[in-house]
């Protein structure tokens, strides 16, 4: 949640690539991903973090893709259709 919620306010973020992070965070895109045994991901942040303009395309990209896919409209939208996929599978 840390990571949706910073994306939500349109903070860039680091993530690990494991466990749902890469799910969330795309590599370059919407964050930056690190392997799981990068003892020192801050460097990879810090040469981002130099140049303003790749941090503030990838808040914004980061804040865009969390309103389209985590915003509670688009996730009811989708319970609704599980529920009925579910109802009708029942049937």
């Amino acid at each position: 949640m840390v990571l949706a919620e910073a994306m939500a306010c349109g903070t860039p973020v680091i993530g690990s690539r494991i466990g749902g992070i890469p799910y969330l965070v795309t590599h370059r895109t919407t964050g930056l991903l690190v392997p799981p045994d990068d003892r020192r991901p801050e460097r990879r942040l810090r040469r981002t973090a130099v140049r303003p303009r790749p941090v503030r395309r990838l808040g914004a990209a980061g804040r865009r893709h969390v309103e389209q896919h985590y915003a509670w409209p688009e996730l009811t939208d989708r319970y609704v259709r599980l529920f009925r996929e579910l109802l009708a599978a029942d049937a």
